[in-house]
């Protein structure tokens, strides 16, 4: 299963490796866009809050917008049955950057991280 994580939190990276072994995972968005590449991912675990900020607006270019933004302004093809889940405890922002996603006509899912866990703790045992 090919899966991009974009989570700037190191125990919530050591999380994500432990549950997924061969994921890719990024801290920044810019670097999340550059791992999109032409090829389809199952899977795009999406933070908004990055860098150590809390609760920064959506306008700005070190949050998890900037991969929604890139994602709607170009419409990749191959990211059509990619399956992303957002992540982020600013629930407000995650709700946007959902919202965002499904209406350019992506499966997308808003989840917090803390409703993840359990999910995450039980393919960590296969």
């Amino acid at each position: 299963m090919r899966i991009i994580v974009l989570e700037d939190n190191d125990d919530r990276q050591e999380t994500f490796r432990r549950a997924f072994p061969d994921t890719v995972i990024v801290a920044t968005g810019p670097a999340c866009i550059e791992r999109l590449g032409a090829q389809p991912w199952d899977m795009i675990y999406l933070d908004h809050d990055l860098g150590g900020n809390k609760l920064p607006g959506s306008d700005r270019e070190d949050c998890g917008m900037v991969v929604v933004r890139y994602i709607k302004q170009h419409r990749p093809e191959h990211l059509k049955l990619t399956k992303f889940i957002v992540h982020s405890a600013n629930q407000h922002r995650a709700r946007i950057m959902t919202d965002d996603l499904r209406h350019a006509g992506y499966d997308a899912e808003l989840r917090s991280f803390i409703n993840l866990l359990p999910e995450l703790q039980r393919n960590e045992a296969r």
